[in-house]
């Protein structure tokens, strides 16, 4: 190889390398895999022109330190320069350095947040300039830019890749103060302290801190509950309370994450002294493991009852009240009359239902219960209804004592039968559960699922209907049963049923499903990401969508936008030639030789 480059441009030259310097105070920090750019400029024997300006007696770069690096490797007498005006700003350098560094595939994206903000303060550039320069949307640009939200110790995390970019856009949404608390509870900080850091968090573990006052479970109107913070509604801290935005409206948050469980340990506190103080009512958690508020009342000599199939007491929905319109919309395709008839037994079956909870609830077997903890936050400080898993009650232990003993009553054999089917019952149900737990263990430790299969197995397909149909959101689920009016898919259909229901699908219904999974979960993804590409695919497929009709018209438009910044490019390169002779002509009126000769 030889020890010069040819120059890459009519617009570049060869200056000698030891007369290049580097700029200390250019934007980029890191200078990885200088190495291999070595190799590959060895390889093709071509080096891209870097960029600097006069400086002293050489030059200093205003881009492609990486390039300058690898050519120092290489032993390059010279390297290729697009020289620029010794009078070039340090600003306009600044945004040169900044633009190139953005525009590179490797550049972290926090440091291209940062950019991008400097850009808009300083520069007082718009997202859309950005997006044209760095050959992006605006909705990326903006998306980048809410980075900056990212608390100091949230960025360095980012910046040593500790966290996916995915988990840090989910962080930044925080309010500052959640963000701290965050990072305090779930950050290792020997972990964090490593060159190349490892922490995983997932989407509830975050939601937790956003202060989401639509699952607070103190009332927001409640000024009684902690009198120095005052009412959610109204205050300064409530996200809804002078936001402009709908979303903000429809969801509001708690920007003062302190004071927001400070509220809800309040609450959990005076509902759970009311609850020990009521003799119906129960205290339940729902959690994998015994949470520090749960551990602390059972230290006291507290019971509290865990929630779960095969655990102390499982949730029992109270019977829902059957809504005209609903039903109706659910019924559509059928007579008038005959939906009218269904109905009306849909009311019988709700009064029945209602008494039936109502005598379990009188009897014992249905207890009101304050959820003190729930691993999912929905359920915390809720009042549910739970039935409690049988157990030999006392007075059963008595009866079936007498009944050995030789000496019972009629009425002590009639209970101690029902006695035996009750438990007989319950048995039944953990049999199931004992022998699904050996299933699971069993599966997960089988060696055959850690490779490809060699053909599908008979499960698979209804597998993949499954997960297809558990995809979708509430409301999806909703219209496709609506549109199937399928037995079995109902809600309140069990897994059998539901099973069986899935299995009929025609292929027609199969594709339904597929194309509203891609409207509800991939209609907001932009055209250079997968599912934004497969969306194009699924519209291209139907037919009917006039996309050759979009591409045209967007041409028609583009080509205008480029002709006026073509113009207006234009104007300035005259511009600044008029300038550049204006000086010129300027300098040579005042040179000393000029003075005198005249």
């Amino acid at each position: 190889m030889e020890a010069t480059m040819k120059p890459a441009a009519n617009s570049a030259v060869l200056v000698p390398i030891e007369k290049v310097s580097s700029d200390p105070n250019q934007p980029r920090r890191t200078f990885d895999e200088i190495k291999e750019m070595a190799e590959s400029i060895k390889t093709s024997d071509f080096l891209q022109p870097i960029m600097v300006k006069p400086f002293e007696n050489g030059f200093r770069i205003i881009f492609g330190e990486r390039r300058y690096r690898a050519a120092l490797l290489l032993e390059l007498k010279e390297i290729p320069a697009i020289i620029k005006n010794a009078d070039i700003s340090e600003e306009e350098i600044k945004v040169i350095q900044l633009i190139e560094n953005i525009q590179r595939q490797d550049v972290h994206p926090m440091q291209q947040a940062v950019s991008f903000r400097f850009l808009i303060d300083e520069q007082k550039m718009k997202v859309d300039d950005i997006a044209h320069f760095i050959g992006k949307s605006p909705y990326y640009v903006r998306q980048q830019l809410k980075l900056n939200d990212l608390a100091e110790q949230w960025q360095a995390l980012f910046l040593k890749n500790g966290i996916p970019i995915s988990t840090a856009l989910l962080i930044c949404s925080l309010p500052p103060e959640a963000q701290k608390e965050l990072y305090k509870n779930q950050v290792d900080k020997d972990e964090a302290r490593k060159t190349h850091p490892q922490i995983f968090l997932n989407t509830h573990a975050i939601n937790r801190y956003k202060g989401d006052l639509s699952l607070a479970a103190f009332d927001l109107k409640d000024a009684e509950l902690d009198k120095k913070a005052g009412p959610c509604l109204g205050c300064p801290f409530n996200s809804a309370s002078a936001s402009l935005f709908p979303e903000d409206q429809k969801y509001p948050h708690c920007n003062h994450i302190v004071c927001f469980k400070n509220k809800t340990s309040l609450y959990l506190d005076r509902e759970t002294e009311k609850v020990l103080n009521d003799a119906t009512a129960i205290l339940v958690y729902d959690a994998y493991s015994v949470p520090e508020v749960v551990s602390r009342l059972k230290e006291n000599g507290i019971e509290l009852l865990k929630l779960g199939y095969g655990d102390d007491c499982r949730k029992i929905t109270p019977p829902k009240k059957p809504e005209w319109k609903t039903f109706q919309d659910g019924m559509k395709g059928e007579k008038n009359s005959t939906v009218k008839q269904m109905f009306k037994k849909a009311e019988t079956d709700y009064e029945e239902a209602v008494k039936a909870f109502e005598d379990n609830i009188t009897l014992g077997k249905y207890k009101k219960a304050l959820v003190l903890y729930s691993h999912n936050d929905r359920d915390t400080g809720r009042y549910i209804f739970v039935e409690l898993t049988p157990k030999m009650p006392k007075a059963s232990k008595a009866t079936k004592k007498t009944i050995e003993q030789g000496n019972p009553t009629v009425e002590d054999v009639e209970s101690r039968i029902k006695d035996i089917q009750r438990l007989e019952i319950r048995a039944k149900e953990l049999d199931q559960e004992k022998i699904h737990k050996k299933i699971v263990t069993q599966v997960k430790e089988d060696k055959s699922l850690q490779a490809v299969p060699l053909r599908a197995g008979k499960s698979d397909n209804i597998l993949t209907l499954f997960i297809l149909f558990e995809s979708l959101s509430y409301e999806g689920q909703r219209e496709v049963r609506k549109a199937f009016r399928k037995t079995g898919l109902e809600e309140s259909a069990g897994p059998e049923k539901f099973s069986q229901a899935l299995q009929s699908l025609t292929k027609q219904q199969t594709a339904y499903l597929i194309r509203k999974i891609m409207i509800h979960k991939y209609s907001f993804n932009l055209p250079h990401t997968k599912g934004g590409y497969m969306f194009r695919l699924m519209a291209e497929s139907l037919g009917t969508i006039p996309i050759t009709d979009f591409e045209k018209e967007q041409i028609e438009i583009a080509k205008k936008r480029q002709m006026r910044r073509s113009q207006e490019t234009a104007i300035l390169k005259e511009m600044k030639a008029s300038l550049v002779k204006t000086s010129k002509s300027q300098q040579k009126k005042s040179s000393p030789a000029t003075k005198i000769a005249s």
